[in-house]
């Protein structure tokens, strides 16, 4: 039995889960902003809980004895920057609630988080002995992993994640194929992580990974399907493209793929209800906007809004991108600008995205979000 340890590696509430280790919090898995102060004092609160901070404890902790002027300041500033990027707010806490002159105290519940990946590879392999089993009705779990670039050039970096959530939306798209959230599989994505710790920690069969080396404007992409069961490779793939193609590049690598799992029924049995972005300029533009979405930010979302829309003016038959549109409209009315014009594009949005393709996921998870929110009543029936 596993017994917690007295210092945990970090907590999970709700969606959102705080790394101690690397000082980062996620939302579904994806990183978001946090200034080291703010993330500190949320730290504390997560602590205590579900006991109250107060003030003077806060000042102690975490501020020197020399900034005992600024503290008000500075406390107040750091639980705004812990709401906002929690969602939260003052008037109707969900997460932090104010005791006036008093402190401060976590109120949802939480949960401890005593392992981490680092801990999985030097248990004991006994404790590994199970691999993850069919689901029992022929369909198989795969993880794509984000794809190491081959060197660390900022610009090339939205390539990464980008490419990995949209062969894995490809791959969703097969029936016999039941694919891992990008999300859930980011924190384990974390430098010399072995694929087969990643297999086993998300409970999956197979591990699609590779890796992206560029030269000038020619992209050369790798990949690996790994099994679990057998303990080794199933498929490899050398893809060669340019970066104004990336739409056919990522068509190769998920063909090849699905060649290798779909058997024996044909990979044409499961087509996409919509085209893909034919325009090049609009792709990435698309695979940029994917990359930036991860900071819970009114600056990075803003960036966003506008990459996508400028994809879909250079490819307005885009659904994905007008789905992705719908979905970044509403996180910005809900967690960063709560001017309701957020949710009157969002909904838009996700009509031009169900236009297009009558089935896309990112429109209907859309539409249900906005029906169950305060603005629009908790519709829990229709959500």
């Amino acid at each position: 039995m596993h017994v917690p340890s007295s210092n945990p590696k970090g907590y999970r509430f709700g969606v959102f889960e705080v790394d101690l280790l690397a000082r980062e919090v996620r939302r579904n898995g994806r990183r978001i902003k946090l200034q080291d102060q703010p993330f500190r004092v949320l730290a504390l609160l997560l602590e205590s809980h579900p006991n109250m901070v107060a003030r003077e404890d806060l000042r102690k902790r975490l501020w020197d004895e020399d900034t005992f002027v600024e503290f008000d300041h500075g406390v107040s500033n750091a639980i705004s920057r812990i709401r906002e990027a929690l969602g939260d707010s003052a008037e109707s806490s969900r997460f932090i609630e104010t005791l006036p002159k008093r402190g401060y105290r976590f109120v949802a519940p939480i949960e401890r988080i005593d392992e981490n990946l680092a801990a999985l590879s030097r248990a004991n392999k006994a404790h590994f002995r199970t691999v993850s089993l069919p689901l029992g009705d022929g369909r198989r779990t795969v993880a794509v992993v984000p794809l190491r670039l081959g060197a660390s050039v900022p610009e090339d970096r939205f390539l990464s994640v980008a490419l990995a959530e949209t062969i894995a939306n490809r791959l969703a798209s097969a029936p016999n194929l039941v694919v891992r959230p990008t999300a859930s599989v980011m924190k384990y994505a974390v430098k010399g992580a072995d694929w087969t710790q990643i297999a086993r920690a998300l409970n999956v069969e197979l591990v699609v990974e590779g890796s992206i080396q560029r030269l000038g404007n020619k992209l050369r992409i790798l990949l690996q399907i790994w099994e679990l069961g057998n303990g080794g490779t199933l498929h490899s793939v050398k893809v060669d493209g340019e970066m104004c193609d990336l739409f056919s590049l990522q068509d190769q690598l998920v063909d090849s793929v699905l060649d290798a799992l779909m058997t024996p029924a044909p990979r044409k049995s499961a087509p996409i209800a919509a085209p893909a972005a034919r325009h090049p300029l609009a792709f990435e533009l698309y695979l940029r906007a994917i990359d930036r979405a991860v900071f819970f930010d009114k600056l990075e979302l803003t960036s966003v809004i506008e990459m996508l829309e400028r994809a879909i003016d250079l490819d307005p038959g885009f659904a994905d991108a007008w789905g992705m549109l719908a979905t970044v409209c509403y996180h910005m009315g809900a967690h960063v600008d709560p001017d309701p014009k957020w949710f009157d594009r969002s909904e838009k949005a996700a009509a031009g995205t169900l236009e297009l393709d009558p089935v896309n996921c990112d429109a209907f998870c859309t539409r249900g979000m906005i029906l169950w929110s305060p603005l629009r009543g908790f519709q829990f029936r229709p959500a």
